[in-house]
């Protein structure tokens, strides 16, 4: 009879040695490329618009469908991913979203735009799923939530150091040049990616636990691991029972998940409102393209410590409290970037807030998802409700558009985001609400029990039809 090794257990009880190191670095690499193509035609939108003689809301239809290829790739990459593997979805999403930069450094005219956004979403999003899980497979368990949200916090970071480089590039070399930088970058990773990252021993083992290349991988990761020639390798992650999407509803979850759904759609349709059109109104405003791609730059900022900050603050003082306050402050800041005006200071500084508390809030929902549903339905459940976020995502360049069509200026369009983040605000509110009622029936149904006599207990037990 031949040993069996869990590969999760060896990775758990691990340190994080050299070839952890490198899967993170990887996953780092790719998610900041990811985070400066998916917000390049933010920083280059009124350069573009100028040069095709069109409108900035010109652009709506072209921005949404980009992010509906976004919820397409996050979709059916991350399958993909579960039966191919994560190595090769990796390097083939950031090939697609890097060609597809390149691309747009091409085009010209809004018809050429429109479909070239739509297919580099879909590498784009599926890039996510992907890295995470690798850098999730790879990182020992103490480690795995810290290294998992620096990842995503990486993609901010892209989105900021891109800001960055257009304000550079942009005045010098057109906005062409940014997309060419970017597609660049990401062909670069990619073919890094295929000569250096390899595949998830999680994953190998869960389909054949007899792979060769399982060994080698877990010798660099426990080099005092004993593994004989008849060693089989198996893995424990990711087998659950498939969850049933009605159990969603089951067991009193039906007002809480809708709930949830709903803040996320408003969660989204806040961040994206800023993150795609958030330069363009700055620019509309008075500011020099320069003030404008920096501002952004610092709300991308925002957006990684905010990441990092609300989540450490909600498990201090509730979840509840923590997001509906956090998205009050949504709608406090958006007013004070409305009136900022020329004023370039206080432009920066309510940029830079408005993304520490977009992008925490968003973070902190997420947590909030996961932690209502049980652990046999937390997948499904986080999935649908950022799947169907997703929708909040595509409505804010359609909302936007149609409100600088009607013909209002940019100051009264930043003050768009006030009416989502009150909405998400009311529904955590009627979450804390709900989950505090359930939680006190349980309680009261438990002191009832606990005051009734045994022989009353017993005799309820045992009676029956006389």
């Amino acid at each position: 009879m031949s040993d069996a090794i869990d590969v999760g257990q060896v990775v758990d009880s691990s340190r994080v040695g050299g070839l952890q190191a490198r899967v993170f670095v990887l996953a780092v690499a790719a998610a900041l490329v990811d985070g400066y193509d998916t917000q390049a035609i933010t920083y280059t939108l009124s350069s573009m618009a100028s040069e095709w003689k069109v409108r900035p809301q010109d652009f709506a239809p072209a921005l949404t469908i980009g992010l509906a290829g976004l919820m397409i790739g996050g979709m059916v990459m991350g399958q993909l991913g579960d039966k191919y593997g994560r190595r090769p979805l990796v390097i083939l999403s950031t090939i697609v979203f890097g060609v597809c930069t390149f691309a747009i450094a091409s085009a010209r005219s809004l018809d050429d735009l429109l479909w070239i956004r739509f297919v580099a979403g879909i590498g784009l999003g599926g890039l996510f799923p992907n890295i995470t899980t690798i850098v999730a497979d790879y990182a020992p368990e103490a480690k795995r939530r810290t290294a998992v949200m620096v990842v995503i916090g990486s993609l901010a970071a892209g989105a900021f150091l891109g800001g960055l480089l257009a304000k550079t590039v942009i005045p010098m070399f057109g906005w062409r040049a940014v997309f060419e930088i970017g597609g660049a970058l990401s062909l670069l990773t990619a073919l890094i990616c295929f000569a250096l990252l390899p595949e998830s021993p999680t994953f190998l083992a869960a389909r054949d636990g007899r792979d060769p290349r399982i060994g080698p991988l877990l010798l660099r990761i426990a080099p005092r691991l004993s593994i004989g020639p008849e060693t089989r390798f198996v893995s424990h992650l990711g087998q659950e029972k498939q969850a049933s999407f009605s159990r969603l509803f089951a067991a009193g979850r039906a007002p809480v998940t809708i709930l949830l759904w709903v803040a996320m759609i408003a969660q989204l349709i806040v961040v994206y409102i800023f993150s795609l059109w958030l330069p363009t109104l700055v620019k509309e405003n008075g500011n020099p393209v320069d003030v404008s791609l920096l501002a952004s730059a610092l709300f991308s900022l925002g957006g990684l410590a905010g990441s990092f900050l609300l989540g450490p603050i909600s498990e201090r003082i509730g979840p509840h409290i923590t997001l509906a306050a956090s998205y009050a402050l949504v709608a406090a800041i958006s007013v004070v970037l409305s009136g900022s005006g020329t004023n370039v200071p206080l432009l920066y500084a309510a940029s830079f807030a408005v993304g520490i508390v977009a992008f925490g809030t968003w973070s902190a929902l997420s947590a909030l998802v996961a932690k209502f549903y049980p652990t046999e339905i937390r997948a499904t459940g986080g999935g649908y409700a950022q799947g169907l976020g997703r929708i909040g995502s595509m409505l804010s360049p359609i909302i936007v558009g149609w409100a600088l069509a009607v013909g209002w200026k940019a100051h009264q369009v930043l003050l768009l985001p006030v009416v989502p983040a009150c909405l998400a605000a009311i529904c955590v509110v009627m979450i804390g609400v709900l989950r505090k009622s359930a939680i006190d029936d349980d309680k009261g149904a438990s002191r009832h029990l606990e005051s009734m006599p045994i022989n009353t207990l017993s005799a309820g037990h045992n009676s029956g039809p006389g």
